[in-house]
């Protein structure tokens, strides 16, 4: 349904970045013709997010795998950030461990 789109709510947008923060929602393409969807919850130094995420799983030596605080590179993945229509700021979200 969103596969390579921006989301857009009702009175708010959520806006492409290229500059990625904690609480940024992240986009990346599957293998199965989809877009998954995560929240960055920490930027990392070697040019990697670790990100929040659920329904993230695969299949690997007939074991099905799954990872906790899973890190990808950041050129990999699309980000982007809630515009508010009511505010025209960015919104920053903070993500406590």
């Amino acid at each position: 349904m969103l596969y390579n789109r921006t989301p857009i709510t009702s009175g708010d947008s959520f806006v492409r970045v290229s500059k990625p923060q904690v609480g940024d929602i992240v986009a990346m393409n599957t293998n199965h013709g989809t877009t998954h969807w995560a929240i960055a919850k920490k930027i990392n130094s070697n040019g990697t997010v670790t990100l929040i995420e659920q329904n993230w799983k695969w299949t690997q030596s007939s074991a099905t795998q799954c990872v906790v605080n899973r890190t990808v590179r950041s050129s990999s993945v699309r980000f982007f950030r809630l515009k508010s229509e009511a505010n025209t700021t960015t919104v920053s979200l903070t993500v406590e461990d």
